[in-house]
């Protein structure tokens, strides 16, 4: 990890160790990037200095029974494609994730940054930052296709 993407993060999130668990800290602070790549290597970095135990999302990544296959489940587990979640996406509490699918409208909708404040095996629930409904808790349950 290069030291000026740790300089960065130090810089923007100057008092993270006390102030992780405050929604309004992280209100007017964001770490804008250009790739998913450099999403990724931001969030882990910024995960990595939050004591809070790590909770791991799996997508749903079974065949419908009776349907071949040609491709291993690996492969589409591997790939990342704008506008979709990762396959394993790890989160804590404190964690300040945005929405990328339109959920409930006008409230939940692309683009809405929610802080993380609690997780459970099929449930995340959040506090959502900034517009008009700001300081609102949400949930989001895990969904299924079958």
């Amino acid at each position: 990890m290069a030291s000026s993407l740790v300089d960065l993060i130090e810089r923007v999130y100057d008092d993270f160790a006390d102030n992780q668990l405050n929604a309004s800290y992280f209100r007017k602070r964001a770490i804008i990037s250009p790739t998913n790549v450099d999403t990724d290597e931001v969030n882990e970095c910024v995960a990595a200095m939050s004591k809070e135990k790590q909770e791991e999302y799996l997508s749903e990544d079974t065949a419908i029974e009776g349907e071949e296959m040609d491709i291993q489940t690996s492969v589409f587990n591997g790939m990342r494609s704008p506008g979709l979640p990762p396959h394993k996406l790890k989160l804590k509490v404190g964690a300040v994730v945005m929405v990328v699918w339109n959920i409930s409208p006008p409230k939940i909708c692309n683009g809405t940054r929610v802080m993380v404040t609690n997780l459970r095996k099929h449930l995340i629930v959040g506090k959502i930052l900034g517009g008009v409904c700001d300081g609102e808790q949400i949930s989001q349950y895990r969904r299924t296709f079958y």
